[in-house]
């Protein structure tokens, strides 16, 4: 089915299009890792296999490390003189050429929406998962959601309701693991399949510090049902306090792997994990790769077995630590994971649900076509609402002003500082 699609695409010339994705890293918002990044360039890399144009432009003062040494082109524009940075970004970005811009944070949106004014051409603002906006969302014609959770709430947003808000979940291409790193990580922790291991990678602050834990509680589960296990975590530390506190867990062994080296392209790793417990696009990785994968449920003490019965209540949220699933049976289902682990039949065919059902569902080509149907709707800018775009530039100067005043500081600090002489 992928490769007729692949070919229909390509040899279609009413499918051709050239796409600006505009995507933000603003120290002051973040470190540019997230899975936002790669589902952006699982879409572009997807589009320029189907024969299509794609090119990222990555705005702000922090270069992501997933787009580093790629084949596909990205443009970095750097922001460095504030009065320069617009005119910068426009003049890239015409000179691309492009048909469509499509901005994947409201803070690159604002740019992108602009230089789509001066091309008359189409703009599109995806929401790339987390949970519902509780301020402000900028406005606009076309707005691609990953989740049933974002979508409905964007349907009934009274400024969106003349907007098309397009359902298209997060996409994933497949990919190969890494035995050499894996094989190096398990000798490092001293894994030799004793114990059961249960594997989250994510990056390590607030939003999956609950996640954590329910992994944790998991870990505590199958020892007291006479599974030896272990927890390891994988990834970056993104709020300090969060991680301060999950070292603090005990009654359990846990390990925490921070080095760059396994942290880069962590989903290489996944097959280090006997079960893992993911999160939006780590879910999907894991499923894609016919793992024992689990996903956190909000207000339970452990993460949920993902079964026929509940997948489409978890993937509501992005299977994400939001997931609720009506009437959930918490010991019931840890039973069906115990009987999993126990037999080995039992074992194969949930393998094996989770590896169709991600083909089926999260396929990058399926999404590339989803996305050329939204593209081809609109050949023209539309309309351009004035205050909302003054709105809209407000989010941007919380972003980019303490920039400029970090700057200033060490700039004065420099100046200040005592010069010696000889």
């Amino acid at each position: 089915m992928i490769a007729n699609i692949i070919h229909d695409l390509k040899h279609s010339p009413e499918t051709r299009v050239r796409v600006a994705y505009v995507i933000s890293v603003v120290s002051s918002d973040g470190t540019g890792v997230g899975g936002s990044y790669r589902s952006l360039l699982a879409l572009a890399q997807g589009m320029r296999s189907a024969g299509q144009d794609a090119k990222i432009f990555v705005l702000g003062d922090v270069f992501p490390s997933a787009y580093q040494n790629l084949d596909l082109p990205v443009e970095f524009v750097e922001f460095r003189n504030p009065l320069d940075y617009f005119p910068a970004i426009c003049s890239r970005i015409c000179a691309y050429a492009p048909t469509h811009i499509h901005a994947f944070d409201n803070k690159s949106y604002f740019f992108s929406r602009l230089v789509a004014r001066k091309l008359d051409v189409p703009s599109i603002l995806t929401r790339a998962g987390g949970p519902n906006p509780t301020r402000y969302f900028p406005y606009a014609r076309d707005v691609v959601a990953f989740s049933e959770e974002n979508a409905s709430y964007f349907r009934n947003l009274p400024k969106l309701r003349a907007s098309s808000i397009h359902l298209i979940p997060n996409r994933i291409l497949d990919f190969d693991l890494c035995a050499a790193k894996e094989s190096e990580l398990r000798e490092r922790l001293a894994i030799d399949g004793s114990e059961l291991v249960v594997l989250r990678v994510c990056r390590i602050g607030l939003a999956y510090e609950e996640s954590v834990r329910q992994a944790a509680n998991l870990v505590r589960k199958l020892n007291a049902a006479s599974i030896p296990s272990r927890l390891v975590v994988l990834g970056t530390i993104q709020d300090a306090e969060s991680y301060a506190r999950l070292q603090r867990i005990q009654d359990i062994r846990i390990d925490f792997v921070l080095d760059r080296k396994f942290t880069f392209n962590a989903n290489e790793l996944i097959g280090l994990g006997d079960i893992v417990v993911g999160v939006g696009r780590g879910f999907m990785e894991a499923a894609l790769h016919g793992m024992i994968v689990l996903a956190p449920v909000s207000g339970c003490d452990v993460p949920a077995l993902v079964l026929p019965e509940n997948f489409d209540h978890l993937s509501r949220t992005n299977f994400s630590p939001r997931g609720f699933i009506p009437e959930f049976d918490e010991s019931k289902n840890f039973s069906e994971l115990l009987l999993i682990l126990r037999n080995k039949d039992r074992e194969t065919s949930h393998r094996n649900f989770v590896r169709s059902i991600a083909k089926a569902r999260f396929s990058v080509m399926e999404g590339v076509r989803r996305h050329l149907q939204l593209y081809l709707a609109r050949n023209n800018h539309g309309d351009t609402r004035v205050l909302d775009v003054a709105l809209n530039f407000i989010v941007v100067l919380r972003f980019y002003v303490p920039i400029v005043i970090r700057r200033g500081f060490s700039m004065m600090r420099r100046t200040s500082a005592p010069t010696t002489s000889n």
